[in-house]
């Protein structure tokens, strides 16, 4: 049997065998962990405790991969609330920084909503506006200026996030996210813009991304409604 024989397997079965294998992997760090700890409790030489801690360190950072990977398989699940566009700036700003310390002098914020109130989920919000953050130096040099604009439009509360002086993508950016497991990028999922697509559409949101080949920008919107006035 060929792959391309084999009918296309529901995005619930792949979510759940994703869930199940990362899952049954971090519990075999977790004793490889725990068993990483006895031994540097009963050795004596101090630079084969250095060493256990160092496998402990890196079992560690595999787990909390893993843990990830396992959360962008998740469906989402959203409590929406109504905010003023304001203080929901402001929380954003104050959580990017402490996401992104090395790059907040790089990131200017502006609010040209002003008060208008946004109906959204501020956590989910704050995991797409750091996906977008944290990919932003994917097709420039460096550390970016990245430029974050709040402005309301039409009954929709838009939150830009533009990068500048950018290389062209190898990827039409209309396309980014919109299926999963597709990436250009060597050693990604193709999972962070999915599940961020998905999210903001649980709470009648979006996110649409474009690249301006004579300012060499990528502009990535996320579009939320305002609350009922």
């Amino acid at each position: 049997m060929r792959w391309e024989d084999i009918e296309p397997v529901p995005m619930e079965r792949v979510s759940q065998f994703a869930r199940q294998i990362t899952h049954d992997i971090r519990n075999g760090l977790n004793a490889i962990d725990l068993q990483a700890a006895y031994l540097s409790e009963i050795v004596e030489d101090e630079e084969a405790r250095e060493e256990t801690q160092t496998l402990r360190t890196m079992v560690r950072e595999v787990t909390r991969m893993l843990q990830t990977l396992s959360r962008k398989f998740q469906e989402p699940s959203v409590e929406v609330i109504d905010c003023a566009a304001d203080i929901l700036l402001e929380s954003l700003q104050g959580r990017m920084d402490g996401l992104f310390p090395r790059q907040k002098n790089k990131i200017n914020w502006r609010n040209d909503a002003d008060s208008a109130v946004v109906r959204a989920d501020v956590e989910s919000l704050t995991e797409v506006l750091g996906e977008l953050l944290r990919n932003a130096s994917q097709f420039a040099p460096g550390e970016p200026l990245v430029e974050v604009t709040a402005r309301s439009q039409n009954g929709r509360f838009l939150l830009e996030v533009v990068e500048s002086e950018v290389t062209p993508p190898e990827a039409e950016p209309a396309c980014w996210g919109a299926e999963p497991l597709v990436s250009t990028q060597r050693g990604s999922f193709g999972l962070g813009l999915f599940k961020a697509r998905a999210s903001l559409a649980a709470q009648s949101g979006s996110l649409r991304h474009r690249y301006d080949a004579e300012s060499r920008r990528i502009v990535s919107q996320i579009s939320l409604p305002l609350a009922p006035a």
